[in-house]
């Protein structure tokens, strides 16, 4: 399988897609295609003092390359953000993690 982030094709990471439906209406989702990656570059390039500064296309290879877990509301907007760089046996490294600041 593969997915479609800004207009290009990429193979989807040997691993199951999780959803996490959450009791109090937030899912944890690791679909790439659910993220807002405009969002993403948005909280990560102004308000991440790690990431001040990153390019659209350095956000975009990131999740590209890695295990991505997107935080949705009970509306279904997304509220959070984190990705796991792994070789999917035994290291994981996680990074980029936010939450917004307006999530309940």
């Amino acid at each position: 399988r593969h997915h479609t982030l800004a207009g290009q094709s990429y193979p989807e990471l040997p691993c199951t897609i999780m959803i996490n439906h959450r009791e109090d209406g937030y899912e944890i989702d690791t679909a790439p295609d659910r993220l807002d990656i405009g969002l993403v570059h948005h909280w990560l390039s102004t308000d991440a003092f790690w990431a001040l500064g990153r390019s659209r296309e350095t956000v975009e290879q990131s999740v590209r390359a890695s295990l991505n877990f997107g935080v949705y509301d009970p509306s279904g907007a997304q509220v959070a953000y984190a990705r796991v760089v792994t070789d999917l046996a035994t290291f994981a490294w996680l990074c980029d993690v936010y939450v917004a600041p307006t999530a309940a």
